[in-house]
């Protein structure tokens, strides 16, 4: 039956501009924790003691999704690309302020910890 099909595919097509408003911001996300935190030394992941949710992250990303988003709607640039800069330059604010607030956000890595490079 072609209009299941079609329906398929109207529903996926509504849902592909999401996609690319939420996916790249966890991209940025990613990059920017990267370069912030692990460009210059790669522990093993087994001396690593993780946080279960890193809040400066995820209001990174909140704020990313909603400034790509805000961009889609109000047409300003290319909403991926916008969810991707700000989500970079979104860890290092929300890190600066999670460390004027003295709040410990890190990932624990302790002194004797191995590394990869």
């Amino acid at each position: 039956n072609s209009s299941g099909i079609r329906g398929l595919s109207e529903v996926f097509m509504s849902f592909h501009p999401l996609l690319g408003i939420f996916v790249p911001s966890l991209g940025g996300l990613i990059i920017g924790d990267y370069v912030l935190n692990w460009r210059k030394a790669f522990p093993t992941i087994e001396s690593v003691k993780c946080k279960v949710v890193r809040y400066s992250n995820l209001i990174a990303y909140v704020l990313a999704t909603l400034g790509a988003y805000l961009s889609s709607i109000y047409e300003f640039g290319l909403p991926p690309l916008n969810g991707i800069l700000l989500a970079i330059t979104l860890v290092f604010v929300m890190n600066a302020i999670f460390k004027l607030l003295g709040i410990s956000d890190a990932h624990e890595v302790p002194e004797d910890s191995e590394y990869i490079y």
